[in-house]
């Protein structure tokens, strides 16, 4: 039987640790908003989007099949082998990827909008190191020594932060500042990873284990781009027809809706073992349609508090300068809602081993977003591109949950997404109308939580049984007496 308490222990533990460094940043958004101008925050943020890419595509996703294939290997005796062949090919593969990407593309940017090329100097580096630094976790976190795995993780977090606020601070660096931090943080934890990993490493090379990995990962490519095309690849268009300042007013707007996506890689850390075990359960269909629901009163909640308090949220982590970006942050929260659901709606194609299908999904909704984005940028400028994110989000969760549906048939309850997406929209549109009146006054405030209130009550009312009912009260009164004994 499945346990909710176990998966709720695991997104506790392993989930959040491996987003820790993700987590991390996103606190440091408001010194980096504040510190610098929309402008030079566009920057960070473009530079950032390209560490991404770079940081998924160089090593081939290698160590997703070094991962497929560690089990097999432990067993077989071959482990040392198996960690070295990673090492070696993800080197060698981020090398040729990085001199490439530097001679066709990055060295044109100079002077491009004011850029200096040598922002992405560190950038370059740090393709290096990332690689090896996510193997090394991946061999940690399936040993489960989680002592090591949470050193590296909160490790990495802190020096990186540190050096980042210290490059800017002290030595005046700017933006390049942040990435020098990432940098030198990576190749000091890759160093202290070996040593934590020395008896099990071995400097070698097999061209049959190279072959095996890169079998199951090279598939997985498209995927990986085709996410980083629906979240990403917006920067690209927004920065050759909009101005910087206009970019980064988008790009704080995009950086405090990540605080989703970063909810949801927590639980997708801690979902996807237990979704797999599920497949062989008899209730499963059951399940699925539970965590659905779950996961849409929590993150529905979660989405109406964004919508709601956007204004709020821009001013706490950008001030004034940033006022453009609380409708960006509005519409971005919807998107990520539907963005988020794919894991659970989707694992029909799982189930049955078509995953392509949500590599389809994940690109034709890509392609809608920065299709539409290019038709309309000229016209509507940044708005246009969070107008064109949701649209790309629904044209995945549509595909995905057809194909996913007609593969394997989980009774999903439509009703409460209907009733989760007409609650989005109307809450926007009210937002929006009295977001033309001067709404910062206390007042406002209170009638935003009555509001949210409301519409928490209607949410749970609508998605949740009588004794999940009874259940959400008694935790609700027992954080109430706990605040209100603290407060005594």
């Amino acid at each position: 039987m499945f346990r909710f308490e176990v998966l709720a222990k695991d997104i506790l533990i392993y989930g959040i640790l491996h987003v820790s460094s993700r987590i991390f940043t996103f606190f440091l958004i408001p010194i980096y908003a504040r510190i610098f101008q929309p402008a030079e925050f566009a920057l960070y943020d473009f530079a950032l989007t390209l560490l991404n890419i770079f940081v998924l595509i160089a090593p081939l996703e290698i160590h997703s099949g070094f991962a497929r294939h560690f089990y097999e290997a432990e067993e077989k005796g071959n482990l040392k082998q198996l960690l070295g062949t990673t090492f070696v090919f993800s080197s060698l593969s981020s090398t040729v990827f990085i001199l490439l990407v530097w001679f066709l593309f990055i060295k044109y940017f100079n002077g491009y909008k004011g850029i200096d090329s040598s922002l992405f100097l560190p950038i370059a580096l740090s393709v290096l190191f990332f690689p090896l630094y996510n193997s090394i976790t991946i061999f940690l976190r399936f040993q489960r020594r989680l002592l090591y795995y949470g050193i590296l993780s909160i490790g990495d977090m802190v020096v990186s932060a540190g050096l980042s606020l210290f490059f800017i601070f002290f030595l005046k660096t700017g933006v390049r500042g942040i990435f020098f931090g990432l940098l030198i943080s990576k190749i000091i934890f890759v160093i202290i990873g070996f040593i934590l990993i020395k008896q099990f490493f071995s400097l070698s090379f097999s061209l049959d284990q190279c072959k095996q990995m890169l079998y199951y990962s090279i598939p997985l490519v498209p995927s990986v781009i085709s996410g980083w095309l629906q979240n990403q690849a917006n920067r690209f268009v927004l920065i050759s027809t909009v101005t910087l300042s206009d970019m980064g007013i988008f790009s704080l707007g995009a950086r405090i809706a990540s605080i989703m996506t970063l909810i949801q890689m927590v639980f997708r850390a801690a979902w996807l073992p237990h979704s797999v075990k599920l497949m062989e359960m008899e209730d499963s269909d059951k399940v699925y349609g539970k965590v659905l629901k779950y996961y849409l009163l929590g993150m529905g909640s979660l989405a109406i508090i964004i919508i709601l308090f956007a204004k709020e949220l821009v001013f706490l982590f950008g001030g004034e300068k940033y006022k453009g970006a609380s409708l960006i942050l509005s519409l971005l929260a919807i998107g990520y809602l539907y963005l988020g659901s794919l894991n659970i709606i989707g694992v029909g194609n799982h189930i049955v081993k078509k995953t392509y299908y949500i590599t389809i999904g994940s690109f034709t909704g890509g392609i809608v977003n920065v299709f539409f984005l290019y038709l309309t940028v000229y016209h509507l400028g940044i708005i246009s591109a969070a107008i064109s994110f949701v649209l790309g989000s629904i044209t995945t969760f549509i595909i995905v949950l057809l194909s996913a549906q007609k593969n394997r048939f989980i009774p999903y309850n439509y009703f409460h997404l209907i009733l989760v997406s007409f609650i989005l929209i109307f809450t926007n549109s009210i937002v929006y109308m009295f977001d033309k009146f001067d709404s910062n006054c206390f007042a406002f405030i209170i009638f935003k939580i009555i509001f949210f209130s409301v519409l928490f009550i209607i949410l749970v009312n609508f998605l949740c049984e009588k004794h999940e009912k009874t259940k959400l009260k008694a935790i609700f009164c027992e954080v109430s007496n706990k605040v209100f004994f603290h407060q005594i």
